[in-house]
């Protein structure tokens, strides 16, 4: 059995402390108790949850910003991790423990965050006479407990992360639309939206999915070459993520002409790991193998121009990777969240001329260790003739805003 051997992700402790802040929801709460006897208090507190049935609760706060308090109920937990995408720190999670308001089963924690922010969440209650199942500076033992990890009963705005685990995601007012993200009336049916998405073996044996527009594909048909096929499929009960749902709606608003999508299959963790790496070739195996396969079995031109390439994480890398390695055969590249930490690319760039090609370059306001590289990659990408877009979004490495930000992407490219 072959050993995959990767380099891991570099987990830096936060640059400043997370935006913590006391609740006027929670000062209201201590106050109505501390003006009643003890044997009222069970009163107050059911008032409090009746009042915040749906959570979290934002507030106004200083300025712009807002006051956004989590609250969990439960009179048995011994302590509550909350895991915030990228408000967590692995290496203080001490500063995620929700605090219990004493004699009751509120817990709470508030953060001070502007408008626009976008995350997905979970509670990771624990008992007494349970293990503890996080330990800092331990991303892999964290990573398995928020499988375990509970949703927000009063949210009802979820978002299944890579593992297929259900999570909640808190969206202030400000948040960017993502209005092409929910299926439509004319979609919604079941049968309509799974019988315009196949799976097929492709070159080199690689598992596709292939989602066709409703017309007939035509010679200038554009085709998407998506990674993480196995997430983005759309199909119920194989994939966390809808990309052909996105596909129809823009092209059902005149945004985006019917598109042919090519859905790449990641496989297993340590295949992803093997296969997302620009030095395996990954680029070459998109021009010179997976290109020509389509053109022949869609009747395609596919042309750079006609050309995208998409991938979040270490599938945004090597799109990045393959739309400078291969400008002829790529025209457009959009990456969100592009693991740079990995490869900074210079070494792909090399003397590339890449006039007419087009990249758009996204990354989360709270991904403290990627926004360097990708604003320097960006700026590389523009000194050697490319058109690039760079969009910031207030959320971390996250699908919650990757889901909704693709349609930006490929309306930019």
């Amino acid at each position: 059995m072959t050993t995959v051997v990767r380099r891991t992700p570099p987990k830096l402790p936060r640059p400043y402390p997370a935006p913590l802040i006391s609740s006027p929801a929670i000062e209201e709460l201590g106050a109505q108790l501390s003006a009643v006897v003890p044997e009222k208090s069970g009163v107050v507190v059911e008032e409090f949850w009746r009042r915040h049935q749906r959570r979290p609760v934002v507030t106004a706060g200083a300025g712009t910003a807002l006051t956004v308090t989590f609250l969990w109920r439960d009179a048995y937990a011994d302590e509550v991790l909350l895991f915030i995408n990228r408000m967590i720190d692995e290496w203080a999670l001490g500063d995620s423990l929700m605090r219990r308001v004493e004699g009751t089963d509120v817990w709470w924690l508030a953060y001070r965050m502007d408008p626009d922010w976008r995350a997905s969440y979970a509670f990771l209650p624990r008992r007494r006479d349970e293990p503890t199942l996080w330990a800092a500076g331990d991303p892999v033992r964290l990573r398995q407990a928020l499988g375990r990890g509970r949703h927000d009963p009063g949210n009802p705005v979820t978002c299944r992360n890579r593992a297929g685990v259900t999570q909640s995601v808190v969206e202030l007012p400000g948040a960017p639309a993502q209005q092409w993200l929910a299926p439509r009336a004319s979609t919604s049916d079941d049968e309509q939206v799974t019988s315009s998405v196949e799976v097929m073996s492709g070159p080199q044996d690689r598992r596709l999915w292939v989602h066709r527009p409703v017309c007939e594909v035509a010679a200038d048909t554009p085709v998407i070459l998506a990674f993480d096929g196995d997430v983005w499929n759309g199909l119920p009960g194989e994939s966390t993520q809808d990309l052909p749902n996105t596909l129809r709606n823009l092209t059902a608003d005149g945004l985006l002409p019917p598109t042919l999508a090519i859905m790449i299959d990641s496989g297993s963790r340590d295949q992803r790991w093997r296969d997302l790496d620009p030095s395996t070739g990954i680029g070459g195996y998109l021009a010179d193998v997976l290109l020509p396969w389509v053109r022949e079995r869609f009747g395609v031109r596919a042309a750079r121009q006609e050309v995208i390439v998409m991938g979040q994480s270490l599938g945004g890398l090597v799109a990045l990777s393959a739309g400078i390695s291969h400008p002829d055969a790529i025209g457009a590249v959009v990456a969100q969240s592009a693991s740079l930490w990995q490869d900074d690319l210079r070494g792909a760039l090399g003397d590339q001329t890449l006039v007419g090609s087009r990249f758009c370059v996204q990354f989360g306001r709270q991904e403290w260790s990627l926004r360097r590289p990708n604003l320097a990659l960006a700026r590389l990408l523009r000194a050697r003739g490319a058109e690039v877009s760079v969009q910031v979004h207030n959320g971390g490495h996250d699908y919650a805003w990757w889901r909704g930000a693709v349609a930006d992407g490929l309306l930019t490219v």
